[in-house]
Parts: C-alpha cells; sequence; structure tokens
C-alpha cells in the first residue's frame, strides 16, 4: 500500500527536527507501521525519535517563545509518562488545534479507570506545538489547556499546556487529577506504534 501522504509527513518531522533540534533522525522502519494516509486526514501525526526528552523541547521552544513552566527541569519532576523514548514511535491525535471536544470539562480521574482514555503526555504535547508553531507559525491551545494526563509530576499531579496570547507566552502547569473545567481537556491518543513493535 503507498502511503504518500505519510511518508511526506514524516519527512517533515525530520526536517523539523533537523533545523530546530540539529538532530538527524531516521522513521523510516515506521512507514509500514499501520497509518494510513487516510488517518491523516483528521489526524496530526507526532513522531518521538528515541532518547527525546523534554527539558530538550522546552530549550528548543524558548528560542522562538516566551515560556513559563512551574519546573525548570521538566525530565526531573515529571517523570511518571505512559510512553518512554526508549524507542522511537509513532502517535495519532485528533488534528484539531484544541483539546477533543468531547473530553473537555472531564479531570484526568474521570477519563482513568474501566473506560480509560489514553491522553496525549507532555512531551508528546510540547512536541507537537513546537512542530505546529514552526510549520504555521500558531500556538496550540489558545482557548483551552490541554492536560497531559499520560504524565505525572513526583505529587502526582497533571501537567497541562496552553498558550496565553494576552501575555504571548506558553505557559506549562501542574493541575489535581480531579480538576474538570470547560476550559480544559485532554487529547486522546488513538495510535501508538514503536520502532520495537516493527520486528
Amino acid at each position: 500500500m503507498k502511503r504518500r501522504l505519510l511518508t511526506r509527513e514524516i519527512r517533515q518531522w525530520e526536517e523539523f527536527y533537523r533545523q530546530r533540534f540539529e538532530l538527524d533522525t531516521d522513521f523510516s522502519l515506521l512507514i509500514d507501521c499501520g497509518i494510513a494516509d487516510s488517518d491523516l486526514d483528521y489526524s496530526f501525526l507526532i513522531a518521538v525519535p528515541q532518547g527525546m526528552t523534554m527539558n530538550q523541547v522546552l530549550r528548543v521552544m524558548e528560542k522562538n517563545s516566551k515560556v513559563v513552566t512551574v519546573y525548570a527541569d521538566l525530565d526531573g519532576h515529571v517523570q511518571d509518562n505512559d510512553r518512554s523514548t526508549k524507542h522511537s514511535y509513532l502517535a495519532l491525535v485528533r488534528r484539531q488545534p484544541e483539546p477533543d471536544d468531547d473530553l473537555l470539562d472531564k479531570s484526568a480521574s474521570d477519563l482513568s479507570g474501566s473506560a480509560a482514555v489514553r491522553g496525549i503526555n507532555l512531551l508528546e504535547r510540547l512536541l507537537l506545538g513546537a512542530w505546529y508553531f514552526w510549520e504555521t507559525g500558531l500556538h496550540l491551545d489558545i482557548e483551552h489547556v490541554t492536560l497531559c494526563t499520560g504524565s505525572r509530576d513526583f505529587d502526582g499531579d497533571i501537567m497541562g499546556v496552553n498558550y496565553l496570547a494576552d501575555l504571548d507566552m506558553v505557559e506549562i502547569q501542574y493541575y489535581d487529577p480531579d480538576d474538570a473545567d470547560a476550559g480544559m481537556g485532554t487529547r486522546q491518543v488513538t495510535f501508538v506504534r514503536r520502532a520495537s513493535d516493527i520486528f
């Protein structure tokens, strides 16, 4: 099956890493991972390279935008993540600039349990935001906070990211797992495939 759109988007991510991180990446093994071009009509692709850290992304973001974060050392304080970067992987989330409409006003606690929703983690959200700004010159989450329910800090709190337009800055904050508000919601990760899954 030809996956021209997927191949093109993967190449865009590789170019993003070259330009912004001065990093050579190769996601070619993941082109046959099971993502169809039609999936990308309504989903953002997030390509996460092996070994990538939140602090690396934060430093890159700070070159282009003002960023205010509750933790200067994100990797040191946010160590509980649903997905690791032991291997490179691809993920899909809904293609829209704000959190998923049907997941607004739902806390991390609401989205756990038997009907658990696999939410975006902090690294994925930071990468998506940095890529989106590189691609469009615009920021994500201008009207809402994306709750990164796939990440928790050392106190068990959930990380959230949004853009404060009046202050022209990206904010990274923590929230109680029971916090729910119409201005907050997560982004469901609908697909994950790691390089290690191919073999």
